[in-house]
């Protein structure tokens, strides 16, 4: 789909549909749940990190 023609809300339903399809969404959040994170002690600063990105 050409998403250059599409509004900004238009888009962003276009990208968060691609995500779901794709199943990237799934990958993201499975990584994500899987991390431990303490985000207040800064001796896990890294793993917070690599939940953020």
């Amino acid at each position: 789909m050409d998403t250059t023609q599409l509004s900004g809300r238009e888009l962003a339903l276009q990208l968060a549909s691609n995500e779901l399809s794709s199943g990237n969404f799934y990958q993201t959040l499975a990584r994500r749940v899987g991390l431990r994170t303490v985000s207040q002690d800064p001796e896990h600063s890294d793993t917070l990190r690599d939940y953020l990105t």
